[in-house]
């Protein structure tokens, strides 16, 4: 058990859980921090005005089985904007970046214990998870990074299509030639046990990709300096 605790930047309720949720099994305290949180998406029929309070319930699954703690933004995702998920270039909304900066900002400051970070490599080039990434880019979040230890980790089920994703970011590219890709295997049964909470947004052919297919949960060690670089130009013009 590693006795340090770890915060995450979760771009939406589930993420954290499916990207890195068996690797957070290794800390005695989890902090989950859900960016956007608010939500109309379901792939089992959930009215849509009762979304937001179902994932939620989800989350609460979560915390009673992990012990994670997880905190919202209450921010809307790219379903409530107005905006498609896979719209590689939209221009970066300052305005909201600025709000998450702040948000995040104001929880790490509450923190008191020493803790980790771990930060969405954003593959998929999702608008949710560049802003997310991009809020430790600049300013105060920045030189966060310069005496907290923090990962970046592989999104999933990004990560796992990276080769067919046409619009890669080159940050990308550049981890793969400097950074060092962990691969942590996990339990195929566990992962799917944990996975099996978010109903409302993975069906079950989805679980089995992400646990069955997939046998490993993925984070890259890079420097203060190197994230800087491969967070430039990430998300639209």
């Amino acid at each position: 058990m590693n006795k340090e605790f770890a915060v995450v930047i979760s771009p939406h309720i589930d993420d954290a859980a499916i990207s890195i949720g068996e690797i957070l099994r290794g800390y005695d305290k989890v902090l989950v921090l859900n960016v956007f949180n608010k939500s109309i998406e379901t792939v089992t029929g959930v009215s849509k005005k009762d979304v937001n309070n179902h994932r939620i319930l989800e989350d609460k699954k979560i915390a009673q089985q992990y012990g994670f703690e997880f905190k919202y933004a209450n921010l809307p995702d790219t379903s409530l904007r107005g905006i498609d998920w896979n719209n590689h270039n939209l221009p970066i909304d300052q305005e909201l970046l600025t709000q998450v900066q702040e948000w995040i900002k104001s929880e790490l400051d509450q923190v008191e214990a020493d803790f980790r970070i771990f930060i969405p490599a954003s593959y998929g080039l999702h608008p949710d998870h560049c802003l997310a990434t991009l809020t430790f880019s600049t300013g105060p979040l920045l030189y966060y990074l310069k005496w907290i230890p923090f990962f970046v980790y592989c999104d999933q089920p990004y990560f796992l299509n990276r080769k067919i994703i046409k619009d890669k970011h080159e940050g990308h590219s550049a981890l793969e030639e400097s950074g060092t890709l962990i691969a942590v295997p996990f339990s195929v049964v566990e992962k799917r046990i944990m996975l099996s909470a978010y109903k409302s947004q993975l069906s079950p052919e989805r679980v089995k990709l992400l646990a069955g297919k997939n046998k490993a949960e993925y984070y890259w060690i890079t420097s203060h300096k190197f994230f800087k670089f491969f967070t430039k130009n990430l998300g639209g013009k």
